[in-house]
């Protein structure tokens, strides 16, 4: 009886290489949530003419750092060569959340005007391919790294209000970005096989994206009554990184 409850034991402990026994490739797809922390910087550069014959430089800099949920699926092939790891993956996330940051400025001593500036930031999609690799630690076990490529839906907002105590009119400002941003990933992970075909994972990557560049001109301002129009181009350059932490469950065919 003894003998046979070793065997029953022996035979558990080894599911988890009866899904990759072989040298073929073969599909797997899965399933994850967890967190991801944005780290957008946003920088804005030009000249406002604050009154007829008199200009000043503008540079302004906002920073959005915040976490939030992230949902990600993924597809991919896979295979083993002896105890080697080596796939392909295709991924998308998804974050429906919106960050802002605001400042506030004061044009120029001799002038009263004080302006409260905004920048929101939002990146609700992700779309990545990588390439992984890793070793079979155990039966089960199997770590591995992730290097590849993403394209990041990035969108940011400026808004502006300015107020000046000789004037009643406030100055509303707004400009729109929607940007597509191609950076680079890397991440490190871990999967554990519970059953020959189905396995758990953990993963963190960081995502670091060339910075972007966009202009905008021929903003409207009111001061004193009057309306100015300008054409001077504001540069505005965009920083984004991206931290995640994800947990996920899969399936290898």
């Amino acid at each position: 009886m003894r003998s046979n409850q070793v065997v029953f034991a022996l035979a558990l402990a080894s599911v988890g290489i009866a899904a990759h026994a072989d040298d073929s490739w073969t599909p797997y797809v899965g399933i994850g949530g967890g967190v991801q922390y944005l780290d957008q910087n946003t920088s804005i550069n030009g000249t406002v003419p604050e009154y007829v014959g008199q200009q000043r430089d503008y540079p302004v800099y906002f920073y959005n750092h915040h976490s939030g949920g992230v949902l990600n699926a993924y597809a991919g092939l896979g295979r083993f060569t002896n105890k080697v790891y080596t796939a392909f993956e295709f991924d998308i996330y998804y974050n429906p959340a919106n960050y802002t940051s605001s400042t506030a400025v004061t044009y120029a001593p001799f002038s009263q005007i004080h302006n409260t500036q905004t920048m929101t930031a939002s990146m609700p999609w992700r779309f990545g391919f990588s390439g992984i690799m890793g070793y079979q630690a155990t039966q089960k076990w199997l770590p591995y790294a992730r290097l590849g490529a993403e394209i990041g839906h990035l969108q940011t907002g400026y808004n502006s209000v300015s107020s000046d105590p000789n004037d009643p009119i406030p100055t509303f400002v707004q400009q729109n970005f929607s940007q597509n941003l191609l950076g680079g990933t890397i991440g490190i992970g871990s999967r554990y096989y519970l059953a020959p075909h189905f396995f758990v994972a953990i993963e963190g990557d960081y995502t670091r994206y060339l910075n972007a560049n966009d202009q905008k001109a021929s903003m409207t301002i009111l001061n004193n009554g009057q309306i100015f129009y300008h054409s001077q181009p504001y540069n505005y350059q965009f920083q984004t990184s991206i931290y995640s932490l994800i947990a996920s469950m899969g399936y290898q065919f």
